[in-house]
């Protein structure tokens, strides 16, 4: 008896050995640049055991395949390629779009819908018809009609931090705080008071959406990449969607029965649903929820590094205080011409994100077999590789951004961007799949900081360099936090 089972677990070692040796000698067998794998995660074994985050991970390979345009490494088992030619990412993002223009985010449709048509996630000929959806609703116009609105919740925002003035705050839970409050007023038009109030129910459910722990690590590394693990995981729970699906129908239904109509997403939603029948309350709720989860995500990670980078660069600082100040003594004296007009202010945010790419790689399907060359070779891309574009390893490759480490905003002004390739910077994407939130998110992140310089210096709790939280792979977040202390400015 102990001897046929010794004999049976032989067996099974000997078959998962002969597996991963298959599996691993996949880009051998192409004669492909490649970085060795491990058993039994491949190149994501720090991540896995939480020492390192997706970006970090990233990163090294990228710079153990210096000198090669793309090449490959695995996730877990998988082959997968990765691309560090400029010219590449805008052949897979744009100029062949067609064989790439599924994001790898594996969601069960059935499981999660509020996340399975989020147009960040959709797939196929589906992306087309959610991203039609959105045609008209970030337009210039509704982007100022938002202004007014999101300056009320900045004015919350001071008194927020008014009340912990000299306190040590944890910048991102601020800034998530701050965009909770925005995204429902400019997008449902719901008034939560989060700022004032950290007991408001609708703060309460987002965070827990939102909250980061082992097991949300372990979703988003299966929704990454364990696409045959997918169909059993829910990224968001049930209790907390049909909350959220609760709150859209009611409101819907209150606009409609009062006749109430405002400049916001749900309203531009609300005319598609009635003009367009192939779509249902399920598709409309789950736009309203990306909405929530693009500027709740986007901001609270982009702003509270931006206030980082200022905290820990005070020159740049009040450069920017006065560059602010030359427009407005006031948040209340900003509509969206003169918060566009902010040069300095542009520079900084963009010089932030490229630091700080709230998320730190674009992941593609790559949807028929292609071939991709460079300087006279080709590359066989097989369907069904995922393809990954590092933005975080970009955007601190020197070949692209001198002294890459170091915040520099003036890499931003219009000269210095004309020196570069458009495709070196990718905090939101590029192509036909660009964030559909873009504008949104930097508008309301802009009239954040503008409102916070306005009254506060901003001094940083800790001493650079933080280090990154490996309990949110796929994002870039500080542990234990981004401390930020906020002092009064005299008038």
């Amino acid at each position: 008896m102990i001897i046929t089972l010794v004999s049976i677990i032989a067996g099974l070692v000997a078959l998962i050995y002969l597996y991963y040796a298959w599996k691993f000698s996949y880009w051998n067998k192409k004669k492909f640049p490649h970085v060795k794998p491990s058993f039994p995660f491949g190149n994501l074994g720090d991540t896995v055991l939480q020492k390192k985050t997706i970006g970090e991970i990233h990163q090294e390979i990228y710079r153990k395949l210096d000198g090669e345009p793309l090449g490959g490494f695995y996730n877990f088992s998988e082959p997968t390629i990765m691309i560090r030619d400029e010219e590449l990412i805008k052949t897979i993002l744009v100029k062949d779009f067609n064989s790439f223009h599924d994001n790898e985010f594996n969601v069960n449709e059935k499981l999660d819908p509020l996340m399975a048509y989020n147009p960040f996630v959709v797939k196929g000929d589906k992306w087309k018809q959610i991203r039609n959806l959105h045609t008209g609703s970030f337009t210039t116009s509704k982007l100022k009609a938002m202004v007014p609105l999101t300056v009320d919740v900045c004015k919350n925002l001071i008194k927020h931090i008014e009340q912990k003035e000299n306190v040590a705050i944890e910048a991102k839970n601020l800034c998530a705080t701050y965009a909770t409050d925005n995204v429902a007023s400019c997008g449902f038009g719901l008034v939560t008071s989060s700022l004032l109030n950290p007991e408001d129910g609708f703060a309460n459910v987002t965070r827990r959406v939102f909250e980061t722990n082992t097991q949300t690590a372990i979703a988003v590394i299966i929704v990454l990449f364990l696409p045959g693990l997918a169909n059993y995981n829910r990224v968001v729970s049930k209790d907390l969607s049909d909350y959220f699906i609760q709150i859209i129908k009611d409101t819907i239904h209150y606009r409609e029965s009062k006749g109430v109509k405002r400049e916001d997403f749900l309203q531009h939603m609300m005319t598609v649903l009635k003009e367009r029948k192939e779509y249902d309350y399920t598709v409309i709720t789950s736009q309203c929820f990306g909405m929530l989860t693009d500027g709740f995500f986007t901001t609270s990670i982009a702003m509270s590094w931006v206030l980082y980078e200022l905290a820990t660069h005070p020159e740049i600082q009040e450069k920017l205080r006065d560059n602010i100040k030359s427009i407005g003594s006031d948040i209340s004296d900003f509509d969206y011409d003169k918060i566009q007009s902010c040069t300095y202010l542009d520079m900084v945010v963009n010089e932030s994100l490229r630091l700080h790419p709230p998320l730190t790689q674009l992941l593609k399907k790559c949807t028929k077999t292609t071939t991709l060359s460079h300087n006279g070779k080709d590359y066989k891309i097989e369907k069904g590789l995922t393809v990954v574009i590092p933005s975080y390893a970009v955007h601190r490759d020197e070949r692209f951004y001198p002294n890459p480490t170091e915040f520099i905003p003036e890499r931003f002004s219009e000269e210095e961007k004309s020196k570069r390739d458009r495709y070196t910077f990718l905090s939101f994407g590029e192509g036909p799949r660009i964030c559909v939130g873009m504008r949104f998110a930097i508008l309301q992140i802009k009239l954040g900081v503008a409102t916070i310089l306005l009254n506060f210096n901003v001094k940083a709790r800790d001493r650079p360099p933080l280090k990154l939280d490996p309990k949110n792979p796929a994002f870039h977040t500080a542990q234990p936090g981004i401390w930020l202390i906020f002092e009064k400015l005299k008038s």
